[in-house]
């Protein structure tokens, strides 16, 4: 089991103004529900001597009820030293497309690191080379600290030498994501080969590359990219499901 440090008193505060200061992503459960997305803080406001944090309405879902009636909240994020934090907050008040929550009493910092990770969009591309051989892998998902593809067409022929491959560092690595009106393209600057295994349904091999150096534009790309596609993901269940 991974050590647990509680987050108390005006540490609670100083840590709300740096997520929000930072756009950092939250991902939000509700309980008993399987419903969950990602948001951001949108703002702190103190009414009455009661501290509140301001999250945005998920895009898409007109059910208010659903939040009012939730009870505590669950939150999830990973913060700049890239562990999990987690919290709990009931919803004060839902309205204008914002839900209000007192700030939390408690917050519980986990000594084991973890990022979020979503499903790629398709066409989503991973580009890099090793010992001068070039290699694309189609991204299965992505995350802020990593991501998880399998190999893509020329680059199947070259799977055994990957494979074999001692060395492991990879440089200069392109992600490519494809969308409706154009094309994105984030640096990584290094990254290490972590694993790669067979899967048993699809009998490809998948590959896993943890991210290690991003400079800051980069890093603040991907991490917009994740929260976009997984608000057009929502819109899309919520079109599926209306």
């Amino acid at each position: 089991m991974s050590d647990i440090e509680k987050i108390q008193g005006r540490d609670i505060l100083r840590l709300f103004r740096e997520l929000q200061n930072d756009s950092a992503l939250l991902k939000v459960y509700l309980p008993d529900n399987d419903f969950k997305y990602l948001t951001r803080i949108a703002d702190i406001q103190t009414r009455k001597r009661i501290t509140y944090f301001v999250i945005d309405y998920p895009e898409g879902d007109n059910d208010p009820i659903k939040f009012s009636n939730a009870g505590s909240m669950e939150f999830e994020f990973t913060g700049k030293d890239e562990v999990k934090y987690a919290f709990r907050s009931a919803a004060e008040q839902v309205f204008t497309k914002k839900i209000w929550l007192q700030l939390p009493p408690v917050v519980e910092r986990e000594q084991r690191r973890r990022q979020f990770r979503i499903s790629a969009p398709l066409g989503s591309r991973l580009r890099f080379k090793l010992n001068s051989t070039g290699y694309e892998l189609k991204v299965i998902d992505i995350s802020l600290g990593g991501s998880l593809g399998v190999l893509a067409g020329a680059s199947k022929k070259n799977s055994k030498g990957l494979n074999r491959l001692q060395t492991k560092h990879v440089e200069d690595l392109e992600l490519y994501f494809p969308t409706e009106n154009e094309h994105i393209r984030v640096t990584i600057k290094g990254a290490e080969l972590i694993r790669f295994k067979r899967n048993p349904r699809t009998k490809q091999y998948e590959y896993a590359l943890e991210f290690k150096v991003m400079d800051s534009i980069n890093k603040r790309r991907l991490n917009d990219l994740i929260y976009r596609f997984q608000r057009e993901f929502l819109r899309k269940r919520l079109r599926v499901n209306a």
